[in-house]
């Protein structure tokens, strides 16, 4: 999504898009634990003070894949909470430094889309669970201890 900073100048505005599958994928990687993907809608709150831009909002990314405790298929939906302060490239102190919630833009249009991208690949989780409180396969009868007890001997 392309965004003007002149659209920006009153007060805090609500922005609302969308990211294509392709990018999404392409922003997390190769995922074997994920069936299929589906693409981003970003939803974040969006204020220009003194040429700094404050952007806070959510991530959410639709996801079928396999458990990675107890390998069941699930469902689930995503939220990624985003947070980024951009300010102009000239107050760049060096190549090195980097943020995960603080960026640069040149110009007077930005590619919030892109920054969004950056956003999911960074906050990802890199283990997916069915629910929080999964409690995995016995690692010795097997057993998913979700749906079953333990069938080991005491």
């Amino acid at each position: 999504m392309l965004v003007k900073l002149s659209d920006l100048t009153r007060g805090r505005r609500r922005l609302e898009f969308s990211l294509p599958v392709v990018d999404v994928r392409e922003a997390i990687g190769d995922r074997p634990d994920i069936d299929h993907l589906g693409g981003a809608h970003v939803v974040c709150d969006a204020e220009l003070v003194d040429r700094t831009l404050n952007l806070r909002g959510d991530i959410s990314i639709g996801l079928r894949g396999a458990c990675d405790r107890c390998a069941d298929d699930f469902e689930a939906a995503i939220r990624l909470p985003w947070r980024l302060i951009l300010v102009p490239s000239r107050h760049r102190p060096g190549p090195e430094v980097e943020d995960i919630e603080f960026g640069y833009y040149s110009g007077e249009i930005l590619d919030l889309a892109r920054h969004a991208l950056d956003g999911i690949g960074l906050s990802f989780p890199e283990i997916l669970l069915c629910r929080p409180d999964c409690k995995g396969i016995c690692p010795d009868c097997r057993a998913n201890l979700n749906r079953e007890p333990c069938r080991c001997p005491s």
